[in-house]
């Protein structure tokens, strides 16, 4: 465990966006495949401090050359699309109107444009993110209520891909996600029947 702080004239106003806590090199990943590792509120903090760490270099990053110039400037975006979809969020509020959820949606895309230019992997949590966003019409602020719910289904789907062959990968992944909807369709049906009697 570290504790990672930007060096004072790094930050602008306030060194608690520029803080990091408990961040460990497990958390990132390997060399060849660097993924973060961590959970929304340690996603929260890390954002906060790439975004103050970009901005305080920007200049610096340009004098890059060539590739990685155009690739710090594709994170400065993405990072300020992902500090954008984060005020959406964070505005405290529990429902979200259409518009704010557009505007989320347009964040986060604006996001997985730049991040993947800027050769990040694109994973199976940023098409989930896209179904939260969508979900925020009607189920409300994300950061209101758990999303744990919906991560075993992430679990249960990474099980069924693993099962199946490559041949029939995409066919079988939806015959069995059908019929494991199915029965639990059936289960409900079921209890709301016994309940009825």
């Amino acid at each position: 465990m570290t504790n990672v702080t930007c060096p004072p004239y790094m930050c602008r106003n306030d060194l608690s966006f520029c803080q990091v806590w408990n961040l460990t090199l497990g958390m990132l990943g390997t060399e060849d495949r660097p993924a973060l590792g961590a959970k929304a509120a340690e996603s929260h903090g890390l954002l906060q401090f790439v975004g103050s760490f970009l901005t305080s270099h920007l200049s610096r990053l340009e004098t890059l050359g060539g590739d990685k110039r155009r690739k710090a400037k594709y994170l400065v975006e993405a990072t300020n699309a992902a500090l954008n979809l984060d005020l959406v969020f964070q505005s405290g509020k529990r429902k979200i109107s259409r518009g704010e959820s557009q505007n989320a949606f347009n964040h986060f895309t604006k996001f997985l444009s730049f991040y993947s230019k800027a050769g990040g992997p694109i994973t199976p949590k940023c098409h989930f993110m896209l179904h939260l966003i969508q979900r925020t019409v009607y189920k409300g602020n994300p950061k209101m209520y758990t999303t744990y719910r919906d991560e075993s289904f992430n679990g249960l789907i990474a099980k069924i891909a693993r099962s199946c062959h490559r041949r029939t990968w995409m066919n079988a992944i939806h015959w069995k996600c059908r019929e494991l909807h199915c029965k639990n369709h059936k289960k409900v049906i079921k209890d709301l029947l016994k309940k009825e009697t």
